[in-house]
């Protein structure tokens, strides 16, 4: 169901969500894997940060120089 809003600002996507163009779906399920293998990652990471200390001195040394607490904090 489309909703269409007057005098808004509010941006309504439900043009491109509700598309059967397989161009448009393809794409569309293309970027989300992508952004979900982004967005796994860096949840493993901040695990990793939350609980470095489990970790062995040369992985802690790994984690702090690959990923820093100021990098990993300024892209959440």
């Amino acid at each position: 169901m489309k909703r269409h809003q007057e005098n808004t600002n509010e941006l309504l996507l439900d043009d491109i969500y509700e598309s059967k163009n397989p161009a448009v779906v393809k794409y569309a399920l293309q970027v989300v894997a992508e952004e979900m293998d982004k967005a796994h990652e860096r949840a493993t990471i901040r695990v990793a940060q939350r609980f470095r200390h489990l970790l062995s001195p040369q992985m802690q040394q790994a984690l702090a120089a690959q990923y820093p607490v100021t990098a990993l904090a300024a892209s959440a």
